[in-house]
């Protein structure tokens, strides 16, 4: 029980639950806690007791060992016994030899010149000893020492937390080091001293082992690894606190590449100092032993024993040995090997491996074929070669996978299928199926052979128990048939294990499962490539497959029939005393000289130093001397009494177990050689005259040699040392302990390093050897293999280790000077930047530093505070992210792509953690991603960026994310089409209210607003020369216009361009200058607004300022540049766009939206923008709340708004959330023109409504009613041609198929009766709505069908129901008489005016009864038919749509039921007075054939809204409900709402014809009457609050002549924006075929006139709204794309560049650096925002030719000279430094050039056709290739690895970087001068005018080619751009016009 007693004393101190502890086999204590648990101990600095339940045990352990249930942990914990129940003390470093890090110059010099001093005095003063000296050295017994706990303290920086006191402790806590692992606390216990940590991530070792590629292909990563592991380090020395034997799993290594040191190994300090412990206390080692040893007793794999498998690891030469030689156990053996890879035992993720021996058919035979892998075997050859051959990647494409044939040896699912007899249900069903099934799991033994692809485990040999199922409906595992019991098939299993056929045939096994056939090309011929391997992973892991050596594995000595006991059956006679009369002989070499076994010397002292036995004993498994002594005494007799094998085996035993030095280097040459210095084995073979052998042909007598050379190999080469014999050790002569210790530390250090680097060939060294050993193997392999070691760290190496010592003792470690004049080696010694010890890159201290910032701000955000510090937490964000983005650019211009592939990882938590990320993104995004470039910001930063726009917006600031100016950051950094991918979703959701987040604060509030008065300027109005942010999106940012003046005499203002506009003009709302007058000054001349008639669908007042504050586009373009220009970007008035307090998110979003339409085009915004917005409609009537009537909440405001019209229950909840989407969408149709409503939103509405199918569910109804409220907000804005136009579609398209749909007896509505109301209403509104548009005679022209139909729906539901055919048939007849009528009746409504109010109303004050007896009077207009038409009538058949609409389903019921609920007798009432109204009553009682009953249910509705006034009146004051007859009669009458409230006096007939009310407007035939103040006065509906007290009175806004008929004024003003003429015509192609290939349909869109000569370049933007153009005429002119005109306007430039002296042939455009490059021969820096050069570079002796840029984010060009040079300009200093010859000899000038996207490789294409690749990393170059046979006209970059060229021999063609032709395109009969790549098309120019496309690029690819008409373009093609996401052709001449073409 005495194994148990260390976690019982574990779990007593600490109050755990004792099952919760566990031991794992590396002797590591774990232990599963919640982590409110640890919460509360570090909060109170107390212990609580926990106790778990069943239960919680049960779910903890049912999860693999990584997984934990939610809000559990795993800890760690480390214990130091206590002495005598004191503190433990360990031996100190002396401080003052430690040298700070990072020393400023003279800082640096002046302590090195101390040291250096300390130092050489200090050795002079043991060097010449006197008597002072020895005297000292005589006294030095005292050694410093550091108590434990303090020790702890200083390096963890942790609390101390005693168990004996239960009050909280009062000690703060500093930070800790970024590189010491962050432990919980420590608790003092009265025995034992506790170190409690959350268990580590993988460790280094785990992390180089498993995943090697984190550190690989890049000597940065290395280096950096090692900066801080000696920060660590040094951390550690600075407090005195010396590391001990630590190892790599003393580090933890994250994803991004940060070193966490998880402390020194106390346990090796402490034991250091075991002189003053007394000898009756428990030493540090038995308490670890009593741990490793305690038993789990949670799973029976425990119960697998290996015979001394500890002992046999400890010596891996000798355990190889032992095993080839047959000393232990083939299970022991492989049991060691699973160890040294790492396997545990009970590990499901790697449980040790075994291989299947057998296929249990009988029990001495079935054996497997041990050279193939269980998983070849299993899948066969075939399919292993398919998987392999299926990774192989295609031309210019990527793998899917990196080619393999494995995945896995044992996978986690098979290991619990294998232990499903013994594992809980819970856990197979969480691991193997989630639902039980135990007929899946196999039944047999022989069935799971069969079945499984992995190997076999080590329970299968030795534990019978996994055979026997826990489980009661899952039986015992069938034995095989031979067996009858478990037991028995153990026994005989482990008997085949250990059998000659798998003893001769298991290292082959082993190859394939540990050794060189797992890598190279033996495992590819074995088909044993394992995925894991070669993955090239970087994620840290913890298991994996693993390579232990690289060399053939020697075979198992085991009995052959010439070595057996019976005598082989030769062809000839063969005598064993002929054989045996060969006389052996072994010279060994000794000190007094060859020692002979002949000889009577004492073997006895040779034979140990043979053996390598030390005084202390001999090493397990080895011969003794005895043995040996008897095996070399060999005579006839012996040999023919003993068995072969064992005299062979004895006689090789003892030959490999010789020692000799020399040996040891080459040991085969050495022992097997004729040399008088090496061990030598003859013997005397017989005459061959004597006697004739015949040799067997199987028979091989160099296979023992071969054999032992093997051996030899592998353990030399795999294990880098061979058994030798250990000296004695000699008394060590240390002068100082300090000293000593600090030398020490640094060969630890070295020894850290070595295995850093070469861990390949360490993978099979056993662990936890001593300092001594390690020290010494690590030297012998870095002398043999310093090649291999990497260059930077060679001569570190070299001076750590002493490599150049050879008087080195590792027993007795001096100190020794790095170089002359300098101290001794310190850590922080090689810290230094001033010394050069360690090639460390200039920039990690400052990157080290950043990082070291990053990772404190992570683990403050990490750390436990309580809620009521938020406000401050979120403040010291902030804080600390501002400092970063401070010290950031700076450091960022220092970096390599190495160093930001190290620095980005660091980075990314600020982005991902919640706290931060906000901060992160407004302030260190647009910084990031200025240096990464465009394709890296978006695989690093896009993801997390929509993870953040997604969450929940906590904080007003998230406003800021949706800003216009930090979208035209996210477009810049990411690529316009990056984000019109992936953020424009996000900008339109705002709109609809999915995201809830507070309005913008004031700039006291906290947390502070990013854009505060102090960083408004940087944020909104950034400068262009400093943060760069994105051309002509970026905060408002644009060109200088060509009418700019400059005072500069460098740039001049071309005379045929405009004048400067005055700085001092009108700005508009988004910061940009207009020269639009006011639009309110306008209204004002013409009148006062407030007297122009009111628009039905006017926008809200929050939504005003976009209506007035619109200004015109061009003119806004031109704003920003032009104020730049006159005050510069530091003077900018930043008051127009600075965020004001209380804005909400949806108007941030909705000017966002508004400002990206106007930019990106019509065809981008028809596509990514108009699109979303009419798909994101129906999620604002999704849900039965969104469809509630807005007027049932009394709280709403909406409920007395004046669009509300006819009726107060008109407007749902939903059309409150779509009012910013429907102005955003009319406010694009007012950029763009009415044609976007024609020819996108109505097809829309249309294709919405055709969809509609027999059952509707949530998103067709969210559909329909989306559609309805668009097309009702539409109508106003269309005018009265265009309304007419479109009227035929909206009634026959749209309105009649929703009718029907309504009435449908089929149909079924899944949102029930009120969706059904809910359409209803709003088809009544757009009825009425275009009713009162279009006039009477037009609505009874063309609606009375509509409305026939619609009102014969009330029939269904509220009819008799007597005779339903019947009724079918007259309405029919009815409807067809109707359509066929030439009614042309004028009994309209009469008008009258009021004497009182001058105004006129509508009707007669006549009840709604009374109206009914007119029927009567006009039932003579029935039969003034002819009885031709009645005959027609009755003939003709009933159409289809009718019979649909009454037809009856299963489901009728429902339907009915949901038919009452919609068809209401107020929905009667809202529809039929109204129509009433506007189409005449008698009218419409003469067409309408149900109207009894309509007005029958308008009657009673009618009714019952008079008694609910009357009750609410009665309840607001009782003496109103006595009052005249004329007011109830008022109450009960439809016509109230219509101002009928007084009686009309007679006028004079003058009256009634000379004059209008004032309320009355004529629009052509149509009278308008608007809303009067006596109509508001009358109270229409009262409502109550909570208390029963009356509410505010809510006014109807009932009135239906009184609203929508005035036109709106919104898109009456014609714009050259709109979409006309060849714009439109491509616009429509465009929005159906966006997604197609280009195809050139020589529109016309644009033209572009300026230029005075030839076009020679041109380049467009990434925006595709701007580009720049370089001419003969010593130009260079910036022009804008935005639409203009009907493809005839000519568009003037923004800017011109007039300092080129001579004709400017290239331009082009830097994105990192936001510069423009152009070259007449000269190479000009220039700034396009500000119109000033940056810089010129000259090129003596020459000039450049061709000028190209390297990809973002290099801020590099590239010139080709005349000289056929290549020169580098770094546009960021002034001078070039870097120039390449590209050409090995004169091949001609340099014509064109190209770089490839990755920016590391350089396209050069020469006069003499030659085609030439240079490296632009190391600048070599890489070759030359003859592809043409004339000039290269043209080169440009496919792939990283393929370029496209043409060539005057009229060819093009794509060649690979090696110079090999991978395809030709056809159809060329001309030379081709200009081509531009599209995705994978490419299209050519030629200068005959010809415009070629080829779909893709290959030698299959389909092309067509035209000829540009002369219409499109004039003059000759010079240079040709295309626009991918437009796909548009922009194309100049020579003859300086530029066209823009579809």
């Amino acid at each position: 029980m005495e194994s148990n007693i260390c976690i019982d004393q574990i779990s007593k101190d600490l109050f755990l639950d004792v099952r919760l502890v566990k031991s794992r086999e590396n002797g590591a204590i774990t232990a599963a806690v919640p982590t409110e648990w640890v919460k509360q101990m570090l909060q109170t600095g107390c212990i609580g007791t926990l106790s778990a339940s069943d239960h919680q045990i049960s779910s903890v352990y049912s999860v693999t060992y990584e997984d934990l249930p939610e809000a559990w942990q795993r800890l760690e914990i480390k214990a130091f016994q206590k002495v005598n129940n004191s503190s433990c003390c360990i031996p100190a470093l002396n401080a003052d030899s430690q040298v700070a890090p990072n020393l400023e110059l003279m800082d640096w010099m002046q302590t090195i010149s101390t040291k250096e001093f300390v130092h050489q005095w200090k050795s002079n003063f043991y060097k010449y000893e006197t008597l002072s000296s020895m005297y000292v050295k005589s006294q030095q017994t005292e050694v410093r020492q550091l108590g434990l706990v303090d020790a702890i303290k200083k390096v963890y920086n942790i609390p101390i937390i005693q168990t004996k006191k239960k009050s909280a402790t009062d000690q703060q806590t500093r930070p800790g080091h970024p590189n010491i692992y962050p432990m919980l606390c420590a608790v003092d216990s009265t025995d034992v001293l506790y170190l409690l940590m959350v268990e580590p991530k993988p460790s280094l070792h785990d992390s180089i082992l498993f995943s090697p590629a984190m550190l690989q292909n890049s000597h940065a990563k290395l280096l950096f690894v090692i900066y801080q592991l000696f920060h660590a380090i040094h951390h550690c020395h600075a407090n005195g606190i010396p590391c001990g034997n630590i190892s790599l799993r003393n580090f933890e290594l994250t994803e991004d590449i940060w070193l966490k040191f998880l402390g020194p190994n106390w346990n090796s300090i402490i034991r250091m100092k075991t002189d003053n412990i007394p000898k009756n206390s428990m030493s540090n080692d038995e308490l670890d032993s009593c741990i490793k040893n305690n038993s789990t007793g949670g799973s029976p794999n425990h119960s697998i024993k290996c015979s001394d498998q500890s002992t046999t690891q400890e010596n891996l030469p000798k355990l190889v040995q032992d095993w080839v030689l047959g000393n232990i156990s083939n299970f022991d053996y492989l049991m060691a090997l699973n160890s040294l890879t790492g396997r545990e035992l009970g590990n499901p993720n790697y449980h040790p491996i075994f291989p299947w021996v057998m296929d249990f058919s009988c029990p001495n035979g079935g054996f497997r074929d041990l050279s193939k892998s269980k998983y070849r075997l299993n899948k066969g050859d075939e399919q292993l070669d398919l998987t392999y051959e299926a990774s192989i990647p295609n031309l210019g494409g990527m793998p899917s996978q990196p080619r393999h044939h494995i995945s896995d040896i044992l996978s986690e699912i098979t290991y619990y299928i294998y232990h499903a007899r013994r594992t809980p249900k819970a856990v197979l069903c969480k691991h193997v199926r989630s639902k039980w099934v135990p007929n899946e799991y196999p039944v047999s033994i022989q069935r799971l052979q069969t079945w499984t692809p992995d190997e076999c485990i080590p329970e299968f040999f030795s534990d019978p128990s996994i055979f026997l199922s826990i489980h009661d409906d899952l039986p015992d595992l069938e034995l095989p048939t031979w067996a009858n019991s478990p037991q028995e098939f153990i026994s005989q299993h482990r008997r085949i294990l250990e059998g000659d056929f798998v003893s001769e045939r298991l290292h082959k096994w082993i190859d394939l499962t540990f050794g060189y056939k797992l890598s190279g090309n033996a495992a590819v011929k074995a088909r044993n490539v394992c995925l894991q391997l070669v993955d090239q992973h970087t994620e840290p892991r913890r298991h994996g497959v693993l390579q232990l050596f690289a060399h053939p594995h020697p075979k198992r000595l085991t009995m052959s029939r010439f070595t057996s006991p019976e005598a082989p059956k030769w062809s000839s006679r063969f005598y064993w005393s002929e054989f045996t009369q060969k006389s052996f002989k072994i010279e060994v070499p000794t000190s007094e000289g060859t020692l002979s076994t002949d000889s009577p010397a004492d073997p006895g002292s040779a034979t140990n130093q043979l053996v390598g036995e030390t005084s202390s004993g001999r090493s397990d498994g080895a011969v003794t001397s005895k043995e040996f002594e008897q095996g070399n005494e060999l005579d006839a007799s012996t040999l023919t009494s003993q068995e072969p094998f064992k005299v062979v085996k004895d006689v090789l035993s003892a030959a490999l177990t010789g020692n000799d030095d020399l040996s040891s280097k080459n040991p085969i040459k050495k022992l097997f050689r004729p040399r008088p210095d090496s061990a030598e084995i003859k013997y005397a073979p017989p005459r061959p005259e004597m006697m004739t052998i015949v040799i067997p042909e199987d028979y091989k007598p160099l296979a023992m040699l071969d054999h032992i050379e093997s051996l030899y190999t592998f353990t030399g080469k795999s294990l880098h040392e061979l058994p030798v014999k250990s000296q004695e050790q000699q008394p060590l002569s240390v002068k100082d302990e300090s000293d000593k210790l600090l030398a020490q530390e640094i060969v630890m250090v070295g020894c850290l390093i070595a295995e850093i680097v070469l861990a390949p060939k360490l993978q099979m060294q056993r662990q936890g050897v001593n300092f001594d050993q390690r020290c010494m193997l690590l030297r012998k392999l870095c002398i043999r293999e310093f090649s291999d070691i990497p260059r930077p760290v060679q001569n570190l190496l070299r001076e750590l280790l002493q490599l150049d010592n050879p008087d080195f003792n590792s027993k007795n470690i001096k100190l020794v000077a790095i170089k002359e004049g300098y101290p001794p080696p310190s850590i922080g010694l090689f810290l230094q930047t001033h010394g050069n010890f360690v090639p460390f890159p200039a920039y990690f201290p400052a990157m080290y530093e950043l990082i070291c910032k990053v990772k404190q701000l992570t683990a403050f955000l990490e750390e436990l505070a309580p809620e009521s510090t938020e406000m401050t937490k979120q403040q010291h964000v902030f804080e600390e992210i501002q400092n970063i983005a401070k010290f950031l650019p700076k450091l960022l211009e220092g970096l390599t792509e190495e160093g930001k592939d190290l620095l980005l990882p660091c980075l990314i938590p600020l982005f991902q953690k919640e706290d931060c990320r906000l901060y992160a993104f407004l302030l260190l995004f647009n910084i990031i991603g200025q240096h990464l470039g465009p394709e890296v910001t978006e695989n690093q930063l896009c993801s997390l960026l929509k993870h953040m726009y997604k969450s929940s917006f906590k904080s007003s600031n998230f406003i800021l994310i949706f800003h216009k100016a930090f979208l035209s950051q996210l477009i810049s950094r990411f690529g316009f089409e990056c984000f019109l991918c992936n953020f424009v979703e996000f900008l339109v959701e705002v709109l609809i209210g999915q995201h809830a987040c507070p309005s913008f604060r004031s700039e006291t509030e906290f947390p502070m607003p990013v854009l505060n008065a102090q960083r408004q300027r940087s944020f909104t109005q950034t400068r262009v020369s400093e943060s760069h942010d994105a051309l002509d999106f970026e905060n408002e940012e644009e060109y200088i216009s060509d009418d700019c003046t400059q005072s500069s005499s460098q740039l001049t203002v071309n005379d045929g361009e405009s004048t400067m506009v005055s700085s001092e003009m009108n700005e508009s709302s988004d910061g940009y200058a207009s020269e639009e007058p006011n639009l309110v000054e306008e209204n004002d001349k013409d009148g006062d607004p407030t007297n122009q008639p009111k628009d039905i669908n006017e926008p809200s007042p929050r939504h005003k300022l976009y209506y007035d504050d619109k200004a015109e586009s061009v003119k806004v373009e031109e704003a920003l540049a032009i104020e730049t220009s006159v005050k510069g970007v530091d003077e900018i008035d930043n008051s127009t766009s600075q965020m004001a307090p209380g804005t909400t998110l949806i108007d941030t979003a909705m000017e966002s939206i508004l400002w990206l339409a106007d930019k990106i085009g019509p065809f981008l915004t028809a596509v990514h923008l108009s699109k979303r917005l009419l798909l994101i409609l129906e999620k604002c009537f999704c849900d039965q709340e969104q469809l509630r009537w807005l007027d049932e909440d009394s709280d709403s405001e909406s409920s007395s708004d004046e669009d509300v019209l006819f009726m107060d229950k008109r407007v749902v909840v939903g059309d409150t959330f779509a009012e910013p989407v429907f102005y955003s969408l009319i406010h694009i149709a007012d950029i763009y023109g009415e044609e976007l409503i024609f020819k996108q939103y109505l097809p829309y509405i249309q294709t919405c409504v055709a969809s509609i199918r027999k059952k509707m569910n949530t998103k067709s109804e969210a559909s329909l009613v989306s559609c309805l409220s668009l097309l009702k907000f539409l109508l106003p804005y269309l005018n009265d041609t265009q309304l007419m136009e479109k009227l035929k579609l909206v009634l026959q398209k749209i309105l009649k198929p929703i009718i029907m749909t309504l009435s449908s007896l089929v149909i079924n509505f899944s949102g029930g009766g009120h969706v059904r109301s809910v359409i209803c209403f709003k088809i009544v509104d757009i009825v009425i709505s275009i009713a009162g548009r279009i006039g009477r005679e037009m609505a009874r022209e063309h609606m009375i069908s509509l409305v026939q139909q619609f009102f014969l729906c009330f029939s269904l539901i509220h009819g008799d129901g007597s005779d339903e055919l019947a009724l079918r048939q007259k309405a029919y007849e009815r409807n067809t008489s109707l359509t066929l009528s030439t009614d042309s009746e004028d009994m309209y409504c009469e008008i009258k005016m009021d004497s009182n109010t001058r105004s006129y109303k509508i009707g007669t004050p006549t009840k709604l009864e009374n109206l009914k007896g007119e029927e009567e009077n006009t039932s003579s207009l029935n039969t003034q038919l002819g009885s031709s038409l009645s005959d027609q009538i009755s003939n003709s058949p009933m159409p289809q749509e009718t019979l649909e609409m009454f037809e009856e389903s299963e489901g009728f019921g429902d339907i009915r039921q949901q038919l009452q609920q919609s068809f209401t007798p107020e929905l009667a009432n809202a529809a039929y007075i109204p129509l009433c109204h506007l189409i005449g009553d008698i009218y419409m009682s003469n067409h309408i054939e149900n109207s009894d009953l309509i007005w029958k249910l308008s009657n009673a509705h009618e009714k019952a809204l008079a008694e609910e006034r009357i009750a609410m009146n009665a309840l607001l004051s009782p003496a109103a409900s006595e009052g005249s007859d004329d007011e109830s009669r008022r109450n009960t009458c439809w016509f109230v709402d219509i101002g009928a409230s007084v009686q009309p006096s007679r006028l004079d007939e003058d009256e009634y014809c000379g004059s209008f009310g004032t309320n009355v407007t004529m629009t052509g035939n149509r009278i308008d009457i608007s809303n009067t103040s006596a109509i508001s006065s009358i109270p229409t509906e009262q409502t109550l609050l909570r208390n029963g007290r009356l509410d505010d009175v809510q006014r109807s806004s009932s009135p239906i002549m009184s609203k929508g008929m005035v036109k709106p004024s919104l898109l009456e003003k014609k714009s050259d924006r709109h979409l006309m003429g060849t714009w439109f015509k491509y616009w429509q192609q465009y929005i159906e075929n966006h997604d197609q290939n280009l195809s050139f349909c020589q529109l016309k869109l644009q033209s572009f006139v300026g230029h005075s000569g030839g076009i020679r370049s041109l380049h467009v933007l990434d925006d595709e709204q701007t580009f720049f153009s370089a001419s003969k005429d010593k130009t260079v002119r910036v022009w804008s794309l935005t639409s203009h005109g009907n493809g005839s306007h000519k568009a003037s430039s923004r800017w011109t560049y007039y300092l080129h002296k001579r004709a400017a042939f290239s331009v082009t455009f830097l994105e990192s650096v936001r510069l423009a490059a152009s070259c007449d021969g000269t190479v000009h820096i220039w700034d396009p925002f500000k119109g000033a050069q940056i810089r010129q570079y000259d090129m003596p002796r020459t000039s450049a030719t061709v000028l190209v840029k390297c990809p973002a984010p290099s801020c590099t060009l590239l010139a080709g000279t005349s000289d056929a040079s290549v020169r580098m300009i770094d546009t960021r200093i002034k001078d070039m430094k870097q120039e390449f010859k590209v050409t090995s000899g004169p091949l001609g000038l340099i014509r064109c050039l190209a770089v490839n996207k990755e920016g590391n490789l350089l396209g050069v294409g020469l006069s003499s056709g030659v085609l030439s690749m240079v490296d632009l990393r190391t600048g070599l170059l890489l070759g030359g290739w003859k592809v043409h046979e004339g000039e290269i006209l043209q080169i440009k970059a496919h792939t990283d690895r393929s370029f496209v060229t043409s060539s005057v021999d009229h060819s093009m063609a794509l060649w690979r970087d090696d110079g090999h032709r991978l395809c030709s395109f056809r159809g060329i009969s001309e030379p081709v001068h200009c081509f531009s790549i599209c995705q994978n098309e490419i299209v050519s120019g030629t200068t005959s005018n010809r415009i070629g496309i080829y779909n893709s690029i290959s030698s299959q690819a389909n092309w067509y080619n035209t000829k540009i008409r002369a219409d499109v373009l004039k003059g000759n093609l010079s240079a040709l751009e295309i626009l991918p996401k437009q796909k548009l052709f922009l194309m100049a001449s020579d003859n300086s016009s530029i066209s823009l073409s579809a």
